[in-house]
C-alpha cells in the first residue's frame, strides 16, 4: 500500500503516521513528490525545445546537433549540446551523413591473360 492511498481512503490519516506505518521516513514521501514535479517541468521543457529543434532540421537539412545547439543558442534558447544529442538520438532526428561513391578498382573484363593466386 502506498501513501497515496493511505492518505486516500482516510482523512484523518496524516503523513507522518502514514509514513510511520509504511516505515518510510517523511523526507521519502517529499523527495518523491519533488521528483515527479520536476519530471513533468523537464519533459515539458524538452518538448518546448523538441519542437524548435523540428523546425531547425526542417530548415537546415544537413545541421547535425552542433550546429542545431548552436542554432537553439542564436534564437535565445539556454541549452546544452548533450541534451539537443539525447534529444535528437531518441526521436531519431540525427543527420545521416550520405555515403560517398568509392569507385571500383579492379577490372575483370579485359583480354589481358588470368594467373591464379598463389598459394
Amino acid at each position: 500500500m502506498s501513501i497515496q492511498q493511505m492518505t486516500s481512503n482516510s482523512v484523518s490519516l496524516s503523513i507522518e503516521r502514514a509514513c510511520e506505518l509504511l516505515g518510510l521516513q517523511r523526507i521519502e514521501y517529499y523527495r518523491w513528490i519533488d521528483k515527479d514535479d520536476s519530471f513533468l517541468k523537464r519533459t515539458q521543457g524538452d518538448l518546448l525545445i523538441l519542437v524548435e529543434i523540428k523546425k531547425i532540421i526542417k530548415k537546415f537539412t544537413g545541421y547535425g546537433y552542433r550546429r542545431v545547439t548552436k542554432e537553439m543558442q542564436h534564437r535565445g534558447y539556454n541549452v546544452n549540446h548533450k541534451r539537443v544529442l539525447r534529444l535528437m538520438h531518441d526521436n531519431k532526428l540525427s543527420f545521416q551523413k550520405k555515403r560517398s561513391f568509392i569507385p571500383r578498382t579492379t577490372d575483370s573484363d579485359h583480354d589481358n591473360p588470368m594467373y591464379p593466386n598463389a598459394e
